[in-house]
């Protein structure tokens, strides 16, 4: 009776620790509302492997680094923000494309890229996330890309100095940080748009933010900031968007009962 209890035991783990490749997919993209983003990739599924799924991998960007250390791991699927399909590159597989599909092929591991529709969600989006590790609230879209709100503004309940919050801002991202004071001296308002969206600090002025907190910064952006007298902090395309891929493996995690680890591949830019 104890060995049957016990085998019975074990059977009710295994499938609270397991999930369907398909049924992850079809939660992520729903939660995530995929269909309503034009994007320059496929969000979703872009390599097929196995369709048991017990533990996922996440990690900001595909490489073989992060693909070997997750089947070190015992991986069955890897979650990315920045996946190995864009509308831009050639349609011939070789180099170190050939190598990652390969890689994953071989091993069986599926691959899983959310690009926008992570960025924008007010849950576990990068932005969001973001916002509410530097204390900000009250919340508001912002930054449209093709008809939807990719960014977030959020506020201080009082404002403090820009230094203390350019200290604030490098403590959570523990990067080194372009920074550009060229604004009010006290922040209340801020506007957030992780990775490369330099080029949006237009939309932080019309919005009326008293600093814009992006990854990366341009040859213009100094001018810009300087002219618009608007101040501007670059903290790293990679540390800006590793919280959000991390919210989100989390969150499958808990819903389909699967394990979850985030992978930290550091990269300064």
């Amino acid at each position: 009776m104890l060995l049957l209890n016990g085998s019975v035991w074990f059977k009710v783990l295994e499938v609270y620790i397991m999930a369907s490749l398909s049924e992850i997919i079809s939660y992520t993209n729903q939660y995530l509302n995929t269909g309503r983003f034009k994007d320059y990739c496929p969000n979703g599924l872009q390599i097929e492997g196995k369709e048991d799924v017990q533990t996922i991998v996440s990690g900001v960007s595909a490489s073989i680094e992060l693909f070997q250390r997750a089947h070190e791991r015992e991986a069955d699927l890897i979650l990315v923000h920045h996946g190995i399909l864009w509308s831009n590159q050639s349609l011939v597989i070789s180099g170190s494309f050939k190598k990652r599909i390969k890689y994953l092929l071989t091993h069986e591991i599926s691959l899983l890229a959310y690009h926008l529709p992570l960025d924008a969600h007010e849950g576990v989006g990068n932005n969001a996330v973001v916002a509410k590790r530097l204390g900000l609230k009250d919340l508001e879209g912002f930054a449209n890309y093709k008809g939807n709100e990719i960014g977030y503004i959020g506020h201080l309940d009082e404002a403090i100095s820009y230094k203390d919050f350019a200290d604030r801002v490098e403590s959570v991202f523990q990067n080194q940080l372009a920074s550009y004071p060229f604004g009010k001296k006290k922040i209340q308002r801020v506007g957030i748009v992780t990775g490369g969206a330099e080029e949006l600090i237009m939309s932080a002025v019309e919005k009326n933010c008293d600093l814009y907190i992006t990854g990366e910064v341009g040859e213009p952006t100094l001018h810009l900031a300087k002219e618009e007298e608007i101040n501007f902090i670059a903290a790293g395309h990679y540390n800006t968007e590793k919280f959000g891929v991390q919210a989100l493996g989390e969150q499958i995690a808990r819903e389909m009962k699967v394990k979850h680890l985030f992978i930290d591949v550091p990269n300064a830019v």
